[in-house]
């Protein structure tokens, strides 16, 4: 018998650790660092501070002494993106990992208030509930730097 077939598609994904050392590299030029992962797990966290799930990354807010770093669940971007903007605007920037979806009102949103970083090629995003997907965005991903 196969592997039972998904019908959506996993909403965890981690991001790579050689991307997020590369995005901490930009910060730091910038004389800053990353202090909050806004969107994270207990097993993937990425900074010392972080918000779970449960936690709600949305509801908090997030770093006034370094940048926020997030790699939202890709279903609900639009949130993500109207928080990182109303937190700009508060002072505290933020980088996002987004999937490559231009067509999309968030990522037109997106592209208003940040800059964006096309990233190529494509990568492979690990999924603890799929382990053995190797799996990369369709379209790829972006970065979106909200400062």
């Amino acid at each position: 018998m196969g592997a039972p077939r998904r019908t959506k598609s996993a909403q965890n994904r981690q991001t790579p650790k050689w991307l997020f050392n590369w995005i901490s590299a930009q910060v730091m030029r910038l004389g800053k660092t990353i202090m909050l992962d806004a969107a994270a797990s207990y097993n993937n966290a990425l900074c010392d501070v972080y918000y779970t799930e449960q936690e709600d990354g949305l509801q908090h807010e997030w770093s006034e002494f370094g940048y926020t770093f997030f790699n939202p669940p890709y279903n609900n971007c639009a949130a993500w993106v109207k928080k990182a903007t109303h937190e700009m605007n508060l002072g505290r920037p933020s980088i996002g990992l987004f999937p490559a979806s231009v067509d999309t009102a968030w990522f037109r949103e997106a592209a208003a208030y940040g800059y964006v970083v096309f990233l190529y090629p494509r990568f492979h995003m690990a999924s603890p509930d799929y382990p053995n997907e190797k799996a990369a965005p369709n379209g790829g991903n972006v970065l979106i730097w909200f400062d």
